[in-house]
């Protein structure tokens, strides 16, 4: 039933939006679900990890695909600032 199901919906023109990790984020296709702080600067705005699926119909889009993306790590520099403050 599932494949003859998938079958149907491919001959409509609907497909699954293909995603891995490591590829550049791109927010006309991917919803961010969270970010992740990585320490290589190649992982900064790169998908860490896919939660869900998404699918287009055709060249339009009926659900993004939910993903994990990488963001720079963030220096200890504002609790210095404050201590310096003081």
């Amino acid at each position: 039933v599932y494949r003859q199901m998938v079958a149907a919906l491919e001959s409509e023109g609907v497909s699954e939006i293909s995603c891995k990790i490591g590829d550049k984020f791109d927010h006309t296709i991917h919803a961010a679900m969270e970010t992740q702080e990585v320490t290589d600067e190649a992982l900064v705005d790169t998908i860490t990890k896919v939660i869900r699926k998404g699918y287009k119909i055709h060249d339009r889009l009926i659900k993004p695909v939910t993903v994990v993306v990488g963001k720079a790590k963030q220096e200890v520099k504002e609790n210095n600032e404050s201590q310096e403050q003081a």
